[in-house]
């Protein structure tokens, strides 16, 4: 299981390392964070409307290079096949590439990640590393403000279930 402190802590120090190693950003900001929620599933539910949210940080390394840290859960709540009612929380680090795209940017991201499915009765407990991949929208609302949309795939070596794919939509701040 997670530790929402240890996640904090280590979000913060990644984040720090990166300041000292600050570029010139192409869009002006450095830094951006964002509030999604999530619709997804698995190959083992019968769709893929399970809900969810996801919190994302981005830094800026090199112009249109960011470097990422998503944590996300997604509630299983569809019991079929060996997949049980449950959680399934992620923490993916990677690598994201945006491009101008006229009054919006679009990107493409990769990642490792870390992927923890846990049944509601406690009894189900399985962690795994995987991969991610998936493309990104951001559309300015003011100059700090907008709102992002991401359609993403996962695939973690589970026993239960291997494959994740999610669409998600929410808000960005940018700084």
């Amino acid at each position: 299981m997670f530790q929402k402190r240890s996640l904090v802590v280590a979000w913060l120090a990644l984040m720090a390392l990166g300041i000292s190693h600050k570029a010139e950003a192409e869009s002006g900001y450095d830094f951006s964070l964002g509030v999604l929620g999530s619709l997804g599933g698995t190959e083992e539910t019968d769709s893929y409307t399970e809900q969810g949210f996801q919190i994302f940080g981005a830094m800026e390394m090199y112009p249109r290079t960011f470097f990422t840290v998503r944590y996300g859960q997604l509630g299983l709540d569809q019991d079929s096949g060996n997949l049980p009612e449950g959680d399934l929380e992620y923490l993916t680090v990677g690598t994201e590439y945006r491009y101008p795209a006229g009054f919006y940017s679009s990107g493409l991201f990769i990642g490792l990640g870390y992927y923890n499915l846990q049944s509601d009765s406690g009894f189900f407990d399985e962690s795994a590393f995987g991969l991610n991949l998936g493309v990104t929208g951001d559309i300015p609302i003011t100059n700090h403000w907008s709102v992002m949309v991401e359609f993403s795939g996962h695939y973690a070596d589970l026993e239960s279930t291997q494959l994740l794919l999610m669409g998600s939509a929410g808000i960005a701040f940018h700084f």
